[in-house]
């Protein structure tokens, strides 16, 4: 994966994707086209979950005791989060299967597996690799273990101290704090093993990669765990394997299944990705309408229900989502990015222009901070706010 890469996946060079003198990684079509979220021009990420430092500091005692009061300081002046924008590739098998789902003509084509509707190319073959690089907005200065990370330079949202977040956007710093892997794996029983890496500067290392502690791998949803089953018939975790000796904090996910550190730690990497899926016919995704909720739901993890037990399940392409709630809908094959690119061609097709952006917001805190302590901490306040 890393071959021929930058050993210190520096800005000025970020991801190549041409190795050995030819194209060994591809993107995923159509995501630009969100003014809101959709791609930025200068390393191709685009805007996904807004973190909190409780995703990344343990706020128990030790740990407020460990960061002598940096941490408390810094959530009062960011009660808006901090914003993920990242950027994934897939290796040439992975691509050519893209390559069949959205043509050159760039119009999403549909095929059949199993006797099932699903896009062409679909299932992604075995040896498809993915590679997802997560950057934050956080400042090391608030979490110490991204000390050296890489400065990525990102065309991000402006943050105001009246408003957060804004629909303008400026060239800003956001630091890689964590890489995703997933491969096909016939022998997974999703087909898929998902692995999460984190970057941690106080450990040894002389480049970025020697910087990168595995958080673990995940290869199931563990469908005999809680909360896909009642507490009094719940199974201990049998499908995720965690690094336990990581030294930095990780809140993994829904009862300790993996997660990455900007990742919601209500799910889980195989329940989420698994959910990738479309509605048919060129329709708008609208999660938990047309197509399942990714991104969470009431009771997400607190509770046994029926929306948890189908999350939470094992899938395999073409299979429908668990539960048929969502009957028409169909699989992308665990790949989130590619729901994102069939959900904005159907804007394209039937809108003929992109969602304007309102309010890139994820987070409504509780208070606001004050300009003077937003500036204290360096952080780049558009004229709106001032």
């Amino acid at each position: 994966m890393k071959q021929d890469q930058d050993p210190n996946l520096a800005n000025e060079v970020g991801w190549k994707v041409k190795v050995g003198g030819k194209t060994r990684w591809f993107n995923v079509p159509w995501m630009a086209y969100d003014p809101t979220a959709g791609r930025e021009y200068v390393h191709g990420t685009t805007n996904e979950r807004t973190a909190t430092l409780s995703d990344l500091v343990n706020h128990n005692p030790h740990a407020l005791t460990f960061f002598a009061g940096e941490t408390e300081a810094c959530k009062r002046t960011y009660p808006w989060g901090f914003e993920s924008w990242s950027v994934g590739y897939y290796n040439e098998y992975g691509g050519y299967a893209l390559s069949q789902a959205i043509p050159p003509t760039g119009i999403p084509r549909m095929g059949e597996y199993l006797g099932s509707a699903i896009p062409a190319g679909l299932p992604f073959p075995t040896g498809t690799v993915v590679v997802k690089i997560l950057t934050s907005s956080v400042p090391p200065d608030c979490v110490p273990f991204l000390k050296n990370s890489p400065a990525w330079q990102i065309d991000r949202h402006a943050l105001t101290a009246k408003n957060g977040y804004s629909c303008e956007r400026e060239v800003q710093t956001s630091h890689v704090v964590q890489v995703d892997v997933a491969v096909v794996d016939p022998r997974s029983p999703t087909r898929w093993v998902y692995g999460t890496f984190a970057y941690d500067g106080t450990v040894s290392g002389n480049n970025f990669w020697e910087h990168l502690v595995p958080v673990g791998l995940q290869w199931g949803s563990d469908p005999w765990t809680f909360p896909a089953v009642p507490e009094s018939a719940s199974l201990p975790l049998q499908q995720s394997a965690i690094n336990t000796d990581i030294k930095t904090f990780q809140h993994l996910g829904c009862r300790d299944r993996l997660a990455g550190p900007v990742d919601n730690p209500a799910s889980s990497c195989t329940s989420c990705h698994a959910s990738a899926y479309a509605a048919p016919h060129n329709a708008i995704n609208t999660m938990g309408i047309n197509v399942p909720p990714s991104f969470g739901f009431s009771g997400m993890c607190q509770s046994f229900s029926l929306e948890n037990s189908a999350y939470f399940q094992n899938q395999n392409a073409p299979q429908g989502f668990p539960g048929g709630n969502f009957p028409d809908a169909f699989t992308m094959d665990t790949s989130l990015q590619l729901a994102v690119a069939f959900t904005q061609y159907a804007n394209f097709h039937i809108n003929h222009e992109p969602n304007a952006c309102s309010n890139p917001n994820q987070i409504t805190p509780a208070s606001k901070p004050s300009l003077k302590s937003t500036k204290a901490h360096g952080l780049v306040v558009s004229k709106e706010s001032k």
